[in-house]
């Protein structure tokens, strides 16, 4: 765990190319978010970051329910080599439940590794203390029996006729994968998305995010990825 590096391709200028991947039913996306985040469906550890990465966006979460999202994005970034940003997360996790002690054993292994060890030792021995028989920690978890997955609401089926093969605002292609994945076809950049009343969110590997609204007939949508405009229009 945690000795696998990754790089993530980052370009402002590339094309948004994706390749449809699965012939899956349209599900309710933000399930499929809860999901992935905790890392089922054998999804790539970037899309599992980026699925964590909406749910802790959405607001929608809070206390205990919130240290998980940032728990199982820390192993994502950790099983990654992405240690700084496994300890961040980890931090927060604590922040909202001091208690966890198998966040502290996970921060411990990352301080370790960065060469941090009275913060590891330290890290270690709080874990010891809250849990004395911890020797490893479960590499994801699932939300608490009391986490609610927020509805998703799709009036006259919009959202529906969302996956396909899209024209993109600087004339590339991108097609929508109906299991809520995307990926880049020219970099291989991953990502997941959600749509509910047509609004639509695409969350990239990289750390962009498109926000958007769908038309109700289907056939385009428009919005933002920060100040920057970003629109398509369904291909035939």
């Amino acid at each position: 765990m945690f000795a696998r590096t990754h790089a993530l391709a980052i370009g402002f200028a590339l094309l948004l190319v994706a390749q449809l991947l699965s012939s899956a039913p349209l599900l309710g996306q933000t399930d499929q978010q809860y999901r992935w985040c905790q890392g089922e469906g054998g999804v790539p550890e970037e899309v599992q970051i980026s699925a964590c990465t909406v749910i802790i966006s959405s607001g929608q979460l809070s206390g205990s329910d919130l240290a998980w999202a940032y728990y199982n994005r820390g192993v994502s970034y950790g099983e990654t080599g992405q240690c700084r940003s496994a300890i961040a997360d980890f931090d927060q996790s604590i922040r909202l439940d001091p208690s966890d002690a198998d966040s502290y054993w996970l921060r411990h292994i990352c301080k370790e590794q960065l060469g941090d060890k009275a913060g590891a030792d330290a890290d270690e021995q709080l874990a010891r203390r809250l849990n004395p028989n911890i020797d490893s920690a479960p590499s994801r978890r699932p939300p608490s029996q009391g986490t609610q997955v927020p509805p998703q609401s799709d009036p006259g089926g919009v959202c529906a006729r969302l996956p396909g093969l899209w024209a993109w605002f600087i004339g590339g292609d991108v097609t929508v994968n109906p299991n809520g994945t995307l990926r880049q076809a020219a970099t291989g950049l991953t990502g997941t998305w959600t749509c509910s009343n047509g609004q639509v969110v695409m969350f990239w590997s990289h750390g962009w995010t498109d926000r958007l609204t769908l038309s109700p007939d289907g056939v385009s949508m428009k919005g933002t990825n920060g100040l920057v405009p970003v629109w398509g229009r369904r291909k035939a």
